[in-house]
């Protein structure tokens, strides 16, 4: 299956990409997976799967997107009450909209785990826990070598 005609003037296509290079298990750089189609191949996707998992990813992004600037925004306001000493009930207002945020996210992605585990049969989440699992080790040991440097 040609990779670049699945993926062919899909924004989703892209961000889904980076998505699984970001675990670290197949290729080094977009280019080379995009042409080698290494990160199918990692995870043995059929040609039916790849739009369906686009599909899904495409969904999380779009319901995420404006959540992860609301989020930025709380933050702001936060450091700037806790700059300018904001009275207890105006943080406590601030971080009630912060976790009814973190709840709303944490919906979308269980959300996005559901319809994940629809499309890939059992051996491809394994693939893909494992790898999600070896990337977050990875940066938990180069955050350890950073401070102790």
């Amino acid at each position: 299956m040609n990779v670049k005609k699945v993926m062919k003037g899909s924004q989703i296509g892209a961000a889904f990409l980076v998505c699984l290079l970001s675990l670290g298990a197949w290729g080094a750089s977009a280019k080379s997976a995009s042409q080698k189609g290494h990160w199918m191949e990692g995870l043995g996707l059929s040609p039916n799967q790849v739009p369906k998992l686009l599909e899904v990813l495409g969904t999380r992004r779009e319901k995420l997107s404006p959540l992860f600037s609301r989020r930025r925004q709380i933050m702001a306001e936060l450091s700037q009450e806790l700059k300018s000493k904001a009275p207890e009930s105006k943080i406590a207002a601030t971080l009630a909209a912060f976790d009814q945020l973190k709840e709303r996210m944490r919906k979308i992605n269980e959300e996005f785990i559901a319809g994940e585990n629809n499309v890939l049969t059992p051996i491809q989440r394994a693939r893909l826990i494992v790898a999600r699992s070896q990337r977050f080790q990875k940066m938990r040991a180069q955050k350890k070598l950073q401070k102790a440097s």
